[in-house]
């Protein structure tokens, strides 16, 4: 599968090869964060929301508890 850009910057998150669009997105290693080589992670920070954090250099995107799939994700980051 093609990276994910995650933002205006171009950052990407890459190493998600072996995904699918409709695979589920889960809260431990949802792929790699191109600007550090971080290990990307999905936590759920409310009742509504999750966030798509990168430990190594804190990026952080809230992102709405129905994004389950990296397709869901892509449309969600189109659409800001």
């Amino acid at each position: 599968m093609e990276p994910i850009t995650l933002n205006k910057e171009n950052e990407q998150l890459i190493n998600i090869d072996d995904m699918s669009e409709e695979s589920t997105l889960t809260s431990f290693n949802v792929g790699r964060h191109s600007t550090c080589s971080g290990t990307m992670r999905i936590l759920k920070v409310s009742k509504t929301h999750n966030a798509l954090i990168c430990p190594e250099c804190f990026f952080r995107i809230l992102l709405p508890e129905d994004v389950k799939t990296y397709r869901n994700l892509r449309a969600h980051l189109l659409a800001l």
